[in-house]
């Protein structure tokens, strides 16, 4: 137990909530902007992994499981947050965007962590 302590210093359980999908590739571009200026993350979330959107910007960077009524659980890395402009997903009933469009329109729950190796948060506006 104390080596998972070790390795998760932050665990969030997010949902249950709707995804919805984005468009191909917006989550890739969104992704490779943030690496590129240094907006909370430290690489890629790499193949097969699930790239999401959150309400919360202090959970950029985090990976963990995304649980996906009827579908599955998969890995999942969040690269992305809500602009402070925009109505809160949560108040939509969204859990996140999800890169995947076969995901989309399902209920869900993500649970994530932080592994102590993303860079410090800036909010991308």
């Amino acid at each position: 137990m104390s080596a998972i302590i070790s390795i998760a210093t932050s665990l969030a359980v997010l949902g249950p909530g709707a995804l919805a999908a984005t468009d191909p590739g917006v989550l890739d571009a969104v992704e490779m902007t943030r690496i590129k200026y240094g907006y909370g993350l430290d690489g890629l979330a790499g193949p097969g992994v699930v790239k999401l959107a959150v309400e919360d910007c202090n959970l950029l960077g985090h990976r963990g499981y995304l649980v996906v009524e009827g579908s599955g659980i998969y890995p999942a890395c969040v690269v992305d947050c809500q602009q402070e402009k925009h109505e809160p997903l949560s108040e939509r009933g969204l859990l996140a965007d999800v890169d995947r469009a076969d995901l989309g329109h399902r209920q869900a729950f993500l649970m994530v962590w932080d592994d102590g190796k993303r860079q410090n948060v800036r909010r991308m506006e």
